[in-house]
Formats: C-alpha cells, sequence, structure tokens
C-alpha cells in the first residue's frame, strides 16, 4: 500500500463525512420552523429552534474535527512523519516492547494533545452557550489526567500482550481478537465499582415512592441487582440519561440526577423499563459477541495486509514492525466508516425491543411522554436528515420511534 493510496483514500472519507454533514445542516435549516405538529404539545417553537440551533454547532464543531483528523493521518501515513518517529525511537530506544510503547504513546499523544482545544471549544463554548455545560476547568484538566492515567495503566499492559501474541501465536488474528474480547469483559464487570466512580459519585436511591415503585418493577420483572444508584452527571452536564451496566453480581441500574429531575414517577419507570428491556434481551451480551466477531474481522484484515512490504513500510518506516503496522492499520482512516449503517440498524433493531419491553413492563404513553421531555429538555432535534441518521444514530429517529410507540399503544388498548 504506498502513500498516494492513503492520500486517495483520506479525502474519500472526509468527502463522504463532510457530504452528510452538509445534508444534515441543509435538513435542519430548511425545518428549523417549527417542531411537527405531532411534538407541540410538548416541545414549542423556541424549545425546536434552540435544539436546532445546538445541532448545527455540534454539527459545524464535527467537521473541523473530521479535517483535523484527516490532518494528522496525512503527516503520520502520507508525508512520513510516522517513519521519522519511528527511526528518532530506535535510536534511542533499543528494547523493542519500550519501543512499541513509545511509539504508540507519542503518536497518540500527539493527536490527544491537536484535539484537545477541540475538547475544550465543545465544552465550554458550545455547551455553554446552550446551556448544558456544568463543568469548570479544574474538573476538565483533572477528568484528562484521570483518562491520561487510565490509559496508561490499562492500554500499555493491552498493547504488549497484543504484540506478544502477534509475534508468537499462529493466527494470531483470532487469539488477539479473543484477548481482546476478555479485557472488555473484565472492563464491564470492573466499570461499575473501580473506575466509574474515579470520575462521579454514585449514591444509592434514596428511600421514598419512587423507589418503591422500582423496586416493584424490578419484581415485577424479576430482576434482580446489586442496585440502584444516582449518578451526579450534574457536575458536568445539563443533560440527562440513565443505564444498566455491569455483569453478575456488579450490575446495577444508574440515573442521572439531572433525569430525575426533569421527568416524573412514571417517565422515569418506562425509561427503567426501557432499560432493563435491553437485559431481558441478552442485548449486553450480543452486543460483547458482535464487538468480538468485529475485533477478529479487523485483525485478520490487519494480518492480511501486512503480508505486503508496501503496507509494512506505510509511513515511511524503514525498520518494520508488529507494532508499527498494528499502528498504521489503526490510524487508516477508512476502516469501520462503511459498516457504520449496519451497525447503527442493529443497534436501532435492540432499541425498538427495549421499548416494546417498556410498553409491556409500563404503559408506551409514559415512554412516549418521557423521551419527548427528554428530547426538549436536552435540545435534541426531532427533525433528522435519514442518509445522516443512517451513518451517525445508533438509536432510531424520534419520528420512527415514536410511531412503534404509538402502534404499540394502539395495540393495547384494542
Amino acid at each position: 500500500m504506498n502513500p498516494e493510496i492513503v492520500v486517495a483514500l483520506v479525502p474519500s472519507a472526509v468527502a463522504v463525512q463532510g457530504w452528510l454533514i452538509r445534508r444534515q445542516a441543509r435538513y435542519l435549516k430548511r425545518h428549523n420552523d417549527a417542531p411537527p405538529p405531532e411534538y407541540r404539545v410538548v416541545i414549542d417553537r423556541e424549545q425546536h429552534q434552540r435544539a436546532v440551533a445546538y445541532a448545527l454547532d455540534r454539527l459545524r464543531l464535527q467537521g473541523l474535527g473530521l479535517v483535523i483528523e484527516a490532518v494528522l493521518t496525512l503527516l503520520w501515513l502520507a508525508a512520513g512523519a510516522l517513519g521519522q518517529l519511528d527511526q528518532w525511537l530506535h535510536a534511542w530506544l533499543e528494547n523493542p516492547w519500550l519501543h512499541a510503547l513509545a511509539l504508540f504513546g507519542t503518536v497518540y499523544g500527539i493527536n490527544a494533545l491537536v484535539t484537545l482545544p477541540l475538547s475544550w471549544y465543545r465544552q465550554f463554548v458550545v455547551e455553554q452557550r446552550h446551556g448544558f455545560n456544568r463543568m469548570d476547568l479544574h474538573t476538565f484538566v483533572t477528568d484528562r489526567l484521570k483518562m491520561l492515567v487510565l490509559a496508561i495503566l490499562l492500554g500499555a499492559p493491552l498493547l504488549l500482550g497484543l504484540l506478544w501474541i502477534m509475534q508468537n501465536l499462529p493466527h494470531w488474528w483470532l487469539w488477539g481478537g479473543l484477548a481482546l474480547a476478555a479485557v472488555s469483559l473484565l472492563l464491564g464487570w470492573l466499570w461499575p465499582t473501580l473506575i466509574a466512580p474515579l470520575f462521579n459519585r454514585f449514591t444509592p436511591l434514596p428511600e421514598g415512592p419512587l423507589r418503591r415503585r422500582i423496586e416493584e418493577l424490578l419484581a415485577r420483572d424479576g430482576f434482580r441487582l446489586q442496585g440502584i444508584f444516582v449518578m451526579d452527571g450534574s457536575r458536568r452536564s445539563g443533560h440527562g440519561n440513565a443505564y444498566f451496566t455491569g455483569f453478575g453480581r456488579s450490575k446495577r441500574i444508574v440515573f442521572y440526577d439531572t433525569l430525575l429531575e426533569q421527568l416524573d414517577e412514571e417517565q422515569i419507570l418506562a425509561v427503567l423499563a426501557h432499560e432493563l428491556g435491553h437485559y431481558r434481551h441478552h442485548h449486553v451480551l450480543q452486543g460483547l459477541l458482535l464487538s468480538t466477531l468485529l475485533g477478529i474481522l479487523l485483525l485478520a484484515l490487519a494480518a492480511w495486509l501486512m503480508q505486503w512490504p508496501a503496507f509494512l513500510h506505510l509511513g515511511g518506516v524503514r525498520q518494520p514492525s508488529a507494532a508499527s503496522a498494528l499502528l498504521a492499520f489503526l490510524l487508516l482512516p477508512w476502516i469501520t466508516v462503511w459498516i457504520e449503517p449496519l451497525l447503527n440498524a442493529w443497534s436501532r433493531r435492540h432499541e425498538y425491543q427495549a421499548d416494546a419491553h417498556a410498553a409491556r413492563l409500563t404503559r408506551p404513553e409514559w415512554l412516549i411522554q418521557g423521551l419527548l421531555r427528554l428530547y426538549r429538555d436536552n435540545a435534541a432535534p426531532v427533525v433528522t436528515d435519514p442518509l445522516y441518521s443512517l451513518f451517525h444514530d445508533s438509536h432510531p429517529p424520534a419520528s420512527l420511534r415514536i410511531q412503534h410507540l404509538k402502534r404499540l399503544q394502539h395495540g393495547a388498548s384494542t
């Protein structure tokens, strides 16, 4: 694979993503006047226009990030910066394991530093402008320092283990994919109790009418878990959310404190029932199996490319190694772009299943009203370009999701 191919691939990927961003921006502007009639009971004209303005600001930022990522990729792989860095590190580090760590750390460290101002702008300009930022500069800095430490503590052993597998085992792409799946499973088990508390405070949902109704709902669904927790999401953002996390005895349900402020009890129960639907349909396990399969396929593709001498020298690398070849593969921009619609379609099917479970366990209208309030309070537009959504949205568009719930509501009433 020659640098000229990379030069062609990068603009192609950027062109497709940029075209989708422009489509979405035009679509939002055309539908900026007022929300569709079926949403106007909850979302008024001013709230709809606020959501569109917020989405347009985020699209501009997305486009800028796309250009920055493309420039970095061209510098590393087409302009030969990866080879120059690799050669310089070889002169300083004779140990191949230290060389691999330094190579990955430097490339990803530089990329992170270059994109750091974009993260700052997103938080303190875009989010602040639209009333969602609750984070101060101290929290912003400490969060990134914590993520850096976690990346080193977790990423370094993972990288070294994968490189060892590449160099010592036949069909390394299979064993490497299985090893990555095992690490993902371990992190999923450790996340609720060891990692997430590094960033947020989790407190048990206090006793009261809401907790009693939640416990009754869980009992009716035959669901057992470690606990129901409230996360101090308001420390960083005004957005509300809820999620199910953990495996085995560590599984728990987490509500953002902002979500508890936004919804009433019936709507909270419906959101909870939706999360229970993911568990009942084994979506977490299916996600792990799918990510394992994709990991194996991508590593198999990497193994195939690494048979080409031209690929091994991509980026101007003079002394190819497993580390430099793996890094070049990870920097390529075209790996997952074209399978995003398939992954999103698979994820949307899960969301419809979880919505149907919530409709059976509670009432469809409770979830409809809860979703509309979340769209309103999170400034999420209820209109979207179908093609952009196909590539970017893991959840169904608002119109399709509400229509699905209304069909369930009609079926329940007949």
